[in-house]
């Protein structure tokens, strides 16, 4: 049988061997790592809603305490800018597939009437930038990085090494060399890819337990669609050069140089292009606008103040001078220096858009990254969820603060039952995404690497040959 043969051919292979049980051993390194990653900011996520729900429970029942007795135990019990709420990012269910941008983006943020709309969520822990800005070994680097190396050492030499030993002419006599090229390709790219889908389906149902099992197989299945079509694009280039090339040497250096230049300078150089055409938004002047808008609120407190009431009449607003006035005047002075920062704000938005459309036009020209969001859109770990947690932060926080401005202005305290109507963020997920498009991508590369090879050898066989007596 063919296949057997294919097979003992592969076994017989000692660097095969080693080649492949040392991409099983890096695809178990890089999902452990994963693993962990995702279980400790789950726990840390868990952690930080679990202790401010335990927070605002200890305050509700001081203050249900207090209405019962008529006693006041802690006068700020109850009061609306003492209340906080906790907005959580829920880690996704394939985030140890790839970690993307889970090390560099919050998943918790605390929102209160005194949270500015514009500031970063909190209860993340610092690390070390150099290690944030290498990133981490996962399988979304395995697969992007390293998958195309262990083909290139697998299938480098196909042809070429029959030709440098001079058994080609024997192996066309027998066969067709094209068909035995792709055969052995196809196998020896099986040795690559059956693992990582065996290893990646393994963990995907052991998560059956944290969401729907459809969600978690299509989102793996949008996950492995571009992993098998870029190795086939791999594959099909290790055998349009191998099949040509004299020697494995040349051979060699040919498929690295292509790894080189598509895999580590193509995406640096599409990254400093878009960094120079457009830039994103200096947060240095965002911090300078902001300290500036502060420092001329907190100089004319009392005029923001007098303002703020005179341009909202339909509030109630106190103008007693008791231990609690400080709020009602760092509440204007907020109000103040958001209006003060809109202009920056809508300014850096435009910026961050332009170069958000700069990125995303260019990143069709660099394959590797192509694959490398499609890995992280599949997984739940790409920029644009973490973006949509921030802007439904920001919009529950308006949500947050409808009831108990009133309160605040108003110099009251929030009762125990009002606790139980206070609003609680929900995660509402982004739209599903679909590796299809990647996948089509890169095999119509392979298709047009493919039909440029098969124009290029019509035309050597359409050229006249001169023998020379």
């Amino acid at each position: 049988m063919t296949w057997r043969h294919e097979v003992r051919l592969l076994w017989r292979d000692r660097a095969a061997c080693v080649v492949v049980l040392m991409w099983c051993a890096a695809l178990l390194y890089a999902l452990a790592t994963g693993w962990q990653v995702a279980e400790q900011t789950r726990v840390e996520a868990a952690n930080f809603e679990k202790a401010a729900l335990v927070r605002t429970e200890a305050q509700r029942a001081k203050v249900a305490q207090a209405e019962q007795s008529g006693t006041v135990a802690d006068r700020f019990a109850g009061f609306p800018s003492t209340l906080r709420a906790p907005a959580v990012l829920p880690v996704a269910p394939l985030a140890l597939l790839t970690v993307g941008e889970m090390d560099l983006q919050p998943h918790t943020a605390t929102v209160s009437l005194f949270t500015p709309a514009g500031a970063a969520a909190k209860g993340q822990e610092l690390q070390s930038p150099v290690s944030l800005a290498i990133g981490r070994f996962d399988l979304g680097f395995a697969v992007v990085m390293l998958m195309p190396l262990v083909l290139l050492a697998l299938c480098h030499n196909q042809l070429a090494e029959d030709r440098e030993q001079r058994r080609l002419p024997l192996l066309a006599a027998q066969a067709d060399v094209r068909h035995l090229l792709w055969r052995r390709l196809a196998w020896r790219g099986g040795a690559v890819v059956l693992p990582l889908l065996i290893l990646t389906g393994i963990a995907v149902s052991l998560l059956a337990s944290e969401a729907s099992p459809l969600s978690l197989w299509s989102a793996w299945l949008a996950w492995t669609l571009p992993v098998v079509a870029w190795a086939l694009f791999w594959l099909v280039l290790c055998g349009a050069v191998g099949g040509r090339v004299a020697s494995t040497g040349t051979a060699a250096a040919v498929l690295v140089s292509c790894w080189l230049l598509l895999v580590l300078l193509l995406p640096a150089a599409l990254g400093a292009l878009v960094q120079t055409v457009s830039p994103p938004p200096s947060p240095l002047l965002a911090t300078t606008a902001l300290r500036t808008a502060e420092v001329q609120a907190e100089r004319d407190r009392e005029r923001i103040l007098g303002r703020y009431i005179s341009d909202h009449p339909e509030l109630k607003i106190s103008t007693v001078q008791d231990d609690l006035a400080w709020t009602r005047n760092y509440y204007a002075q907020m109000q103040f220096v958001e209006g003060q920062l809109q202009p920056v704000r809508a300014q850096a938005a435009v910026a961050a858009q332009a170069h958000r459309t700069w990125k995303s036009a260019l990143v069709w020209a660099s394959p590797a990254q192509v694959v490398e969001l499609a890995l992280q859109r599949a997984a739940g770990t790409d920029a644009a969820r973490y973006e949509a947690f921030a802007a439904q932060r920001a919009e529950f926080k308006k949500t947050w603060d409808v009831p108990l401005v009133a309160p605040l202005l108003a110099g009251q305290t929030v009762s125990a039952a009002d606790f139980r109507t206070l609003a609680r963020f929900m995660f509402r997920e982004p739209a599903a995404p679909v590796g299809v498009a990647t996948a089509a991508y890169l095999l119509m590369l392979a298709a047009a690497l493919l039909l440029f090879l098969r124009l290029v050898e019509l035309e050597s066989h359409a050229k006249p040959r001169v023998r020379v007596v």
